[in-house]
């Protein structure tokens, strides 16, 4: 079988999305399509402006056929922790091919980064106390790629889709890879210019109240109030770092951290006036994001191997495509939390689920859909 395997935020899905899907379809023609998900929150520590169960939902009413959700813990990290995580869920799943999103169709600049890059930390610059960031930063300042190649290696589909391959090869894993252009517009566009906008224009609009019904292939009142939900997860922040005592940290922290949030943040007005009060040349608003959300849910280190296989949503050839791989795969997959109680997994799963659902809990309470909890409970969700 050629089975492919995609990695989504979908904060929003948009047309973008669906012309990636149709486009894997249309030159692939694959025999199943999974899509591993990021959960309520992305990789960047923001509010996912659409809940993990919609997003299920409507990937499975537009071709995918089989959905896993890439956890919290994992979704939001840096592009290395997010890539290594994802990859090792697609290979536990035994998919042939993945495809991702790129601003360049040139695959052979992905490959000639990671043969250079691999030579330079090994021989010249490689030092495991700096992060990943840091190295390549380096790495691409004494490269000899093009102006324009380095401005194509720097965006942020090329940083990402870049360390799915270098997961695939630093592994040797039998996972073929695939570029889809992306076509009128970029990942980090601020203002949509067509049909197909960017999910950072989208946002833009949804907190400025207008109208999204051009953008969207599904009705937008399926969208949450993101600014609503900001200002709530502002007031939780500000009681967490002024009131409760607890011990903030957690795996990878920057040291001090904490004491220059608690000192220097504005937790007294939106979340955008918190994240400029902190970002600076030492912390992006990314890490300052991240940070935040991990210390409000006390996560701890992100566990490799990753063996944590939650079905989200699956149709009848997902169900079929299931019943085919190796039992000792099948006896950790799993959908409700009861059922993880009954499988002889790890402990790690168990960690990893308890964060998943403070997560959801969080944007439960942040988003005010008082019934959002009760659907992790109710997994997973079918298409006959």
């Amino acid at each position: 079988m050629k089975v492919f395997g995609i990695i989504l935020e979908a904060s929003p899905l948009h047309f973008g999305h669906l012309y990636f899907i149709k486009k894997i379809k249309q030159k692939y023609q694959p025999d199943l399509l999974i899509a591993l998900v990021s959960t309520n929150f992305t990789m960047r520590g923001e509010i996912s402006v659409i809940d993990k169960f919609t997003k299920t939902s409507l990937l499975l009413e537009n071709g995918v056929d089989l959905i896993l959700e890439l956890p919290f813990s994992y979704a939001v990290q840096s592009a290395d922790y997010f890539a290594k995580g994802a990859i090792q869920i697609l290979n536990l799943l035994n998919v042939t091919d993945i495809a991702f999103g790129s601003e360049t169709s040139k695959l052979k600049l992905y490959e000639t980064v990671y043969e250079r890059f691999n030579n330079f930390t090994t021989t010249t610059y490689y030092n495991k106390k700096i992060s990943f960031k840091q190295s390549f930063n380096a790495f691409l300042e004494n490269s000899n790629f093009t102006l324009d190649e380095k401005d194509l290696i720097i965006k942020p589909n090329f940083t990402l889709g870049f360390q799915y391959i270098k997961n695939i090869l630093d592994q040797k894993l039998n996972i073929n890879y695939h570029l889809i252009k992306r076509i009128k517009n970029n990942y980090d566009d601020i203002l949509p210019t067509n049909k197909i906008a960017s999910a950072t224009s989208i946002r833009k609009l949804l907190k400025e109240k207008k109208d999204l019904h051009y953008f969207l292939p599904y009705q937008p009142n399926l969208l949450i109030d993101l600014q609503n939900a900001e200002n709530q997860l502002v007031t939780i922040l500000g009681y967490v770092y002024h009131i409760d005592e607890r011990n903030l940290s957690y795996f990878g922290q920057k040291e001090g951290i904490n004491s220059y949030i608690k000192k220097n943040g504005d937790f007294y007005h939106t979340f955008d006036d918190l994240i400029t009060s902190l970002k600076n040349k030492k912390y992006t608003s990314s890490l300052i994001r991240r940070t935040l959300l991990h210390n409000l849910l006390g996560t701890s280190a992100p566990f490799f191997p990753l063996t944590y296989l939650r079905i989200l949503g699956l149709n009848q050839k997902g169900t079929n495509y299931l019943n085919t791989l190796p039992l000792d795969v099948k006896k950790i997959i799993f959908s409700s939390p009861k059922e993880i109680e009954h499988n002889n997994t790890n402990e790690n799963n168990y960690k990893i689920l308890e964060i998943e659902l403070k997560a959801t809990m969080l944007y439960q309470i942040i988003t005010r859909n008082f019934e959002l909890y009760y659907n992790e409970y109710k997994l997973p969700i079918r298409k006959d």
